[in-house]
């Protein structure tokens, strides 16, 4: 059999409510030429079972527990023989043409490493029956691809924001949001370190961002293409941008999420950051930073104690971060480019 074009991931932890629907808007694809990989990080539910008799076909790797996302999918990743890939969450529905129109956005050259599509706010989901209602009433954006703030914030360009035309341009983005983004197998191979594509020691939350940051030093282009639609329910998701927003979304978030999110901030800012890039962002980030610190120590100090973790792999995150120096091939005046 030769081999596929595309290698569809997905990762699954107790996900029997979200599977069947999401592997559902694959196989309706106008594009088949894929494989799916799927790889169980020790689920208690039904998961496999309805994996296994209603899509037989794709290839499940079951883990004994949960190694978290980065790992599980650079297991896909070794399994992988496609030059394509594709990183999906469980959570997420195709419309029809995505996968047609954004393998078709690695056409633009061999330089383009990764390509992200438009991804909408999946609401109400029970009150339509159909993935074609369900796309016609989606009217918020979920992410556009990633944005740098000169704060030091990645975010998903144009969330919350109404689906009212300001995103219907392609062009060239930061990087894809990990919930679904395809990539150039060529191009993580190129920035893999000791076989990890994905940084493991992230486990879950930021890794597409420092995935993002590592493609863009070693000269690799991500495009958007609005025509490659999605839905994303993205649970966790914060409610606004505004401070209020923020800190109410602290709240309804659970402590190992708000660790781990802080955690992999901060080990993304360490390993990417420098040069012009740095140079632009202090003044700013120092401000965020320390409010930000300021209002863990008084409000959210579980959430502080993983400074401690930080300064204990210190070394390990300074020897990433020589490394990406060392090898990277874009300079970082370019590279700040992409900080607003």
């Amino acid at each position: 059999m030769s081999e596929q074009k595309l290698s569809v991931h997905i990762v699954t932890w107790n996900s029997a409510q979200y599977i069947l629907d999401c592997l559902a808007s694959l196989h309706g694809q106008t594009f088949q030429d894929f494989t799916v990989i799927i790889i169980d990080n020790g689920s208690r539910d039904d998961t496999i079972q309805l994996i296994k008799q209603e899509h037989p076909a794709a290839t499940v790797l079951r883990n004994s527990k949960n190694l978290g996302f980065a790992k599980a999918h650079n297991q896909a990743l070794k399994l992988s023989t496609s030059p394509l890939v594709c990183v999906m969450n469980d959570d997420v529905l195709l419309e029809s043409g995505f996968l047609a129109r954004a393998v078709a956005g690695f056409d633009a050259g061999e330089h383009i490493g990764s390509v992200t599509g438009k991804m909408l706010k999946l609401t109400q989901t029970s009150k339509y029956s159909t993935l074609t209602d369900k796309f016609a009433h989606a009217k918020v954006v979920d992410s556009c691809g990633l944005v740098v703030k000169k704060t030091g914030e990645v975010i998903d360009r144009g969330e919350g924001q109404q689906d009212d035309g300001t995103y219907d341009q392609r062009q060239k983005v930061f990087g894809p949001s990990g919930a679904l983004a395809l990539y150039r197998k060529k191009a993580l191979v190129d920035i893999s370190a000791d076989e990890e594509y994905f940084d493991e020691s992230f486990f879950m939350y930021k890794e597409d961002i420092d995935v993002a940051w590592r493609l863009q030093w070693r000269g690799w282009e991500s495009i958007y293409i609005p025509e490659a639609r999605a839905l994303h329910r993205r649970t966790a998701a914060a409610k606004g941008r505004t401070l209020r927003d923020k800190v109410q979304g602290r709240k309804n978030k659970s402590r190992l999420t708000n660790q781990l999110s802080y955690l992999n901030h901060l080990r993304t800012m360490i390993k990417n950051v420098h040069g012009v890039v740095l140079l632009k962002m202090t003044p700013w980030m120092l401000v965020f930073e320390g409010a930000k610190a300021l209002y863990m120590l008084l409000f959210e100090t579980r959430t502080f104690v993983v400074v401690k973790t930080l300064l204990g792999e210190y070394g390990q995150l300074h020897k990433a971060r020589k490394y990406i120096k060392a090898t990277k091939k874009q300079k970082s005046s370019h590279v700040a480019k992409w900080v607003h």
